[in-house]
């Protein structure tokens, strides 16, 4: 069990172009100029990572995240008591070559709570997002944020029935300390996929009658919760009611291909209780770097209602979303 324990400290790169359970591998020249990539990313990065490890830094982290989960607790009646540190210094080095899938849903709505009336365990997502280039905070970058339900369903989505609804999806923005906060749940799982979280960063956007407009996307990923983690949430309810065929994180071909691709490749939120049981809620934190000067060009398949219906071949597993999954530099099918 790893709720309360400190953050590995690892440099990986999360979520690129590459897709090898449907469809052809990417070429090797795509390959190539992904890993050149990693290493140079890498490289800026470490030239200024002991900017974030400084005294002042870390307590103020700490202590934007304490004032988080508090008010959360007292929100449901609890008593306001966290003041475990959770280090910050586990670190994902993200390059702008990303998998999108065909269900993100344009046009939502920028907000800090994206549980709606959705069961499951309560997510306290923080993540803070540096600059690759001088690990300063990434200030005003807008996040999006969506994941399936605790049965795999995602919002939003003509082939499931769900146009028009918003659970599990929201936009929030950096602070001056570039941390994004949401309270969202845990997510499920459907056919062929692990648990996992989405997220798109935006920079040079605006906001229009609370909706992001324009600007330039800098990531697409998705982000995981160790499997030790997942054994024990997924023991309760409503988890342990999906019936659907379930996918361990080494068996799921998006994480095992980054992490056959990319060496230290460990897209992990740690996640930590803020009460005595999970049902009290988990507070998951992590850190991104990213390049807000180089924009990441996936396939836009974001649909405003969310209006695609294309079925993968054989049809939709039970609870799965859309296929048709494409990238930047290779084209691939899966059901993501």
């Amino acid at each position: 069990m790893k709720f309360d324990t400190a953050f590995a400290p690892f440099l990986g790169l999360a979520n690129l172009a590459t897709v090898f359970a449907h469809g052809a591998p990417q070429p090797a020249a795509a390959i190539a100029r992904r890993e050149a990539l990693v290493a140079e990313a890498a490289k800026t990065y470490s030239s200024c990572a002991k900017k974030i490890k400084s005294r002042e830094v870390l307590e103020r982290r700490d202590a934007n995240t304490q004032s988080f989960v508090n008010m959360y607790l007292e929100s449901r009646g609890l008593e306001p008591n966290f003041d475990k540190r959770v280090e910050s210094d586990a670190t994902c080095v993200l390059a702008p070559e990303e998998v999108e899938g065909p269900y993100y849903v344009s046009g939502q709505l920028i907000r800090d709570d994206i549980r709606e009336e959705e069961s499951g365990i309560d997510l306290l997502l923080d993540v803070q997002l540096l600059n690759v280039h001088t690990c300063e905070p990434l200030r005003n970058v807008l996040v999006d944020f969506w994941a399936c339900n605790s049965t795999g369903v995602y919002g939003g989505v003509a082939a499931q029935n769900t146009v028009g609804l918003t659970f599990l999806r929201g936009i929030v923005q950096s602070d001056n300390d570039g941390v994004v906060q949401v309270l969202t749940k845990v997510p499920g799982w459907y056919t062929g996929r692990a648990q996992h979280i989405h997220v798109r960063a935006h920079v040079n956007y605006t906001i229009a009658n609370d909706k992001l407009q324009g600007g330039t996307v800098v990531h697409t990923g998705q982000l995981y919760i160790e499997q030790s983690d997942l054994t024990e949430i997924n023991a309760l309810a409503p988890y342990s009611n999906n019936q659907n065929p379930f996918t361990l994180n080494s068996e799921d071909f998006i994480f095992t291909g980054e992490a056959n691709a990319t060496a230290g490749y460990n897209p992990y939120i740690r996640v930590t209780k803020t009460g005595e049981t999970l049902n009290d809620g988990l507070l998951g934190k992590i850190t991104l770097v990213l390049d807000p000067d180089t924009a990441a060009t996936p396939v836009d398949m974001g649909f405003p209602g969310g209006n695609f219906t294309g079925p993968p071949p054989g049809g939709f597993p039970t609870s799965a979303p859309p296929a048709g999954e494409t990238t930047n530099s290779a084209t691939t099918t899966a059901n993501l």
